[in-house]
């Protein structure tokens, strides 16, 4: 689509809204509970009404936005029932119109002729006592006793509606709901998401990283609670190149829960754009914004890798895409990517057919990093400290209009002025005022999330090996990681199969358990790889030792592939397949140590068997396991490549 008006996305919205069932029917088209507000007002002049924007008072001002909203239902409803208007074919004509790329004024008069008469056409329609509607038939066969019913626990009932009480920042609420819902099951792992949620909202990020990893410890379907437990811990942030792996295989990990989270291959374009790897973030990149294709933000975010990968035609096409057809803040962040690039990459750019607000016409603009956030009490009130080229200037405000990019990991659920902010680049509309204690009251605010550069230096050091804690292990595993397991000095290790076992198994057949590791690790790897590495050659060696309770210990990268993007999806693979099974029962001992070779595009002699034989197998013929030899597991991702683990 070209572009929505945002009267016509909005009047959609409100006509599909008050849709009503009844009996075996639907009716669309209902009226809106605020049509009154028309019979009792003046309707803005129609002329005037298509041209207003998402800064006009008319939207955003709780006073006057209700007659926005009931002029919005009201015309779209005129344009498909009214009289003349053949049942919406005339309106389909104008929507067609503005896909085309005509102005929606000359759209308009070419479709539905002079203002003035929809003018008075809209108000005597505004006169009827009843109002025409669309009425569909509803299957009358619906077998109620064939849905899946399960009465939910007190607890359970309470940790939805905490949960909902969240949602609709209704937070006190939110707290008396979960606080009892925890206290009548304290092993409820959806309470405990739900509560950290809500200390997310409340700005308690150390509290909400332990609800969330109780969570998921409790249940590990629950997605979410791993997405916000690893974003909210140190890895996110961290250029440590072993954490940054970790990192990715936590990711990769919730994209094996749920394929479809778009925020998750975000964080890791984000990932891969610190790692110089491009390629990677494109392909990625493009894999989210098809995910999310209504979000301006994701179009925005591929643009933006077009034009470091130096594609800036490219670029220039995805900012035009999204300057013509968004509104407001999204609208201002693809003028700001089309600025960026070079005068003969730029398309030109639609018109704008919004007219000026009074925020625009009366205010000034302020660039620079949030230093800090205050908020008030009852009155709504907020306070902003910029820093603007080393000066720092407070701004002040309440109910203005506020945009951010649609990028940040917490997204729109979950944002919130008052909170976790700090840093991140702003734009502020404001009228200056008299008072020398702050620089001027707050208009609108547009919050950006600009992406990281390459961190080269980091990148350049030789080793993934731990040489410190992750940051989000507890303290158990900190004792497990200070353990000698006699890995990166070069054992030769007794070979099982797809593996190197490297300790002592005391006799106990290892066979079923790894060949279970094996599986494991192939998909989470899979997950991670990514499609730049069709044309990369390489391989590498880990080692790591298995406790006796699952948990992954002592990783050492003791052959590297000399290529990150190569090495990181390996690391990855085993740091998202942590923990394991339990070790098997009649294993006395305190740990299994491995070691795992993956291979990328592999020359034809790399995994030799033991009588100098290839083996492989291709991904559409799964393979049947082979413990008692050499062997490797040939498959094909996305693009067909080769990809092989062995021993």
């Amino acid at each position: 689509m070209h572009y929505l008006p945002l009267w016509l996305d909005e009047g959609t919205a409100e006509l599909y809204a008050y849709t009503r069932f009844q009996s075996h029917r639907i009716y669309v088209g209902a009226p809106t509970e605020r049509y009154r507000t028309l019979r009792g007002g003046t309707p803005i002049p129609v002329e005037k009404f298509i041209g207003l924007g998402p800064r006009s008072p008319y939207y955003i001002d709780g006073s006057q936005n209700q007659l926005y909203y009931a002029e919005s239902w009201a015309l779209v409803h005129y344009l498909i029932y009214g009289e003349g208007m053949e049942n919406g074919k005339r309106f389909d004509q104008f929507s067609n119109l503005l896909q085309q790329g005509v102005t929606q004024k000359d759209a308009f008069r070419q479709v539905f002729g002079d203002f003035k008469k929809v003018d008075q056409g809209l108000g005597s329609y505004m006169l009827q006592p009843t109002f025409r509607t669309t009425i569909l038939k509803d299957s009358p066969a619906i077998d109620e006793k064939s849905f899946l019913i399960r009465v939910m626990s007190i607890a359970e009932t309470e940790a939805e509606l905490g949960g909902f009480h969240v949602w609709t920042r209704d937070l006190r609420g939110a707290h008396e709901l979960l606080d009892q819902a925890l206290k009548d099951d304290p092993k409820l792992a959806l309470a405990h998401e739900q509560m950290g949620f809500l200390n997310f909202a409340e700005g308690k990020d150390s509290q909400a990283e332990t609800e969330f990893a109780e969570a998921y410890a409790l249940d590990q379907s629950l997605y979410l609670s791993l997405f916000y437990r690893v974003m909210l811990s140190a890895l996110a942030s961290s250029n440590n190149v072993t954490e940054m792996n970790a990192f990715a295989g936590t990711l990769g990990k919730v994209l094996q829960l749920n394929p479809n989270f778009a925020p998750a291959y975000v964080a890791l374009v984000k990932l891969a754009l610190r790692e110089g790897d491009l390629n990677s973030a494109l392909q990625i990149s493009r894999k989210a914004e098809q995910l999310e294709p209504s979000l301006a933000g994701y179009h925005l975010l591929t643009g933006q890798v077009l034009k470091r990968v130096g594609k800036t035609a490219d670029a220039g096409a995805y900012a035009k895409f999204v300057a013509d057809r968004w509104i407001g803040s999204d609208h201002d962040e693809a003028v700001e990517l089309w600025n960026s690039l070079p005068a003969a990459d730029r398309p030109q750019l639609q018109p704008s057919e919004t007219e000026l607000s009074d925020i625009e016409k009366g205010a000034q603009i302020s660039e620079g990093k949030i230093k800090l956030v205050s908020c008030g009490d009852a009155d709504n009130e907020r306070s902003l400290v910029l820093e603007d080229n080393g000066h720092a200037l407070t701004f002040r405000g309440k109910g203005f209009v506020t945009g951010f990019s649609d990028t940040l990991w917490y997204g729109e659920d979950h944002f919130d002025l008052c909170h976790h902010l700090e840093g991140r680049r702003v734009m502020v509309r404001y009228r200056p005022t008299a008072d020398a204690s702050y620089a001027g009251e707050i208009a609108e605010l547009g919050i950006r999330d600009d992406l990281p550069g390459p961190l080269e230096a980091a990148l350049q050091s030789v080793s993934l090996t731990p040489e410190t804690k992750p940051q989000d292990q507890d303290s158990s595993e900190q004792k497990t990681q200070n353990q000698d397991f006699g890995l990166g000095i070069g054992a030769r290790g007794k070979q099982l199969g797809a593996l190197d076992i490297l300790s002592d198994t005391e006799g106990v057949d290892f066979g079923p358990y790894l060949q279970k590791v094996l599986e494991e690790l192939r998909e989470n790897w899979y997950h991670l790889i990514p499609e730049s590495a069709e044309t990369k050659k390489g391989k590498l060696a880990i080692e790591f030792a298995i406790t006796k309770d699952g948990k992954v210990a002592d990783m050492k990268l003791v052959a590297s592939s000399g290529d990150v993007a190569l090495d990181r999806p390996a690391w990855g693979s085993i740091t998202a397949s942590n923990p394991f099974k339990h070790l098997p029962s009649d294993f006395t001992g305190p740990y299994l140590a491995l070691r795992v070779r993956f291979y990328y595009n592999p020359d034809k002699n790399d995994l030799p068997d033991s009588n100098n034989r290839r083996v492989g197998h291709n991904k559409s013929t799964p393979p049947v396991p082979q413990l008692k030899v050499r062997s490797g597991i040939k498959v094909s991702v996305y693009p067909p490549i080769n990809l092989l683990i062995s021993a």
